[in-house]
């Protein structure tokens, strides 16, 4: 076992949209302030080999639709579908943002009225939208209502939940994942946002709790928790962005 969680970043420049790389100096950060070392690894390529063994935490960031099928395909088949297998039956993780969640679904369907297959690793089916949405959102977390996080969506996908399908969070503003106050999923140890921002930048409380959800799975613990000193700036951020958004929903 490794004393150090491993992060392992999918195809950073096909899925380059809405700063969600952010994500993924949060993580290291957060992981530096509590004692749990995070070390970045990168696949560029959709033939570069995978190296999942060593993994811990797989982050799927936002991109353009089109690469959703792609990416889906070239994760299924042959050798990689075998090592992603092995990763999630041995305990890994996925957090996957925006779009990416059609990577995760059962089916895509696209406005040409094509569709595609996603992994099939949440029960979730997406549509492509005719237009964008675009807003702030605001919502609580399903395993932990007191805890409300706050991000961005710039949505070209609806998703609808299928039967037994669990939501990530509850909304409190924003559109949902298809309109609804549910927004996301969670499934296990696979987890698909709406919400961009980065998400992980903006509520670093969250993001403790999945790096230490993540080294208890690994049989590690925090040095220590994250001080109001560590957050002073998120926090005051969140403060006014709550106020603006509560502005807009009088």
């Amino acid at each position: 076992m490794t004393e150090q969680i491993t992060v392992l970043w999918l195809y950073p420049d096909i899925l380059n949209l809405h700063g969600d790389r952010g994500n993924l100096m949060a993580l290291e950060r957060i992981g530096r302030l509590t004692g749990l070392p995070v070390e970045l690894q990168r696949a560029d390529k959709l033939t570069d080999q995978l190296p999942l063994e060593q993994a811990d935490l797989l982050v799927l960031t936002s991109g353009e639709v089109k690469s959703m099928e792609q990416i889906a395909a070239a994760l299924s088949g042959g050798d990689h579908g075998a090592a992603l297998r092995a990763f999630l039956d041995r305990g890994g993780f996925i957090f996957a943002t925006g779009s990416s969640g059609a990577v995760l679904a059962q089916e895509t369907e696209r406005l040409d009225g094509s569709s595609f297959a996603g992994l099939g690793l949440l029960p979730l089916r997406c549509r492509e939208r005719e237009q964008v949405y675009g807003d702030d959102i605001w919502f609580s977390l399903n395993e932990d209502p007191q805890l409300q996080l706050m991000g961005n969506q710039i949505q070209v996908l609806d998703s609808e939940l299928l039967d037994g399908g669990q939501a990530f969070g509850q909304i409190i503003y924003g559109r949902g994942n298809h309109g609804a106050d549910d927004e996301g999923c969670r499934e296990g140890r696979i987890i698909f946002t709406n919400a961009l921002g980065p998400l992980l930048v903006k509520n670093p409380r969250y993001t403790e709790r999945l790096l230490n959800e993540i080294a208890a799975a690994k049989g590690l613990a925090p040095s220590r928790c994250l001080s109001a000193e560590d957050t002073e700036y998120e926090d005051r951020s969140y403060q006014l962005i709550e106020e603006f958004i509560r502005r807009k929903m009088a």
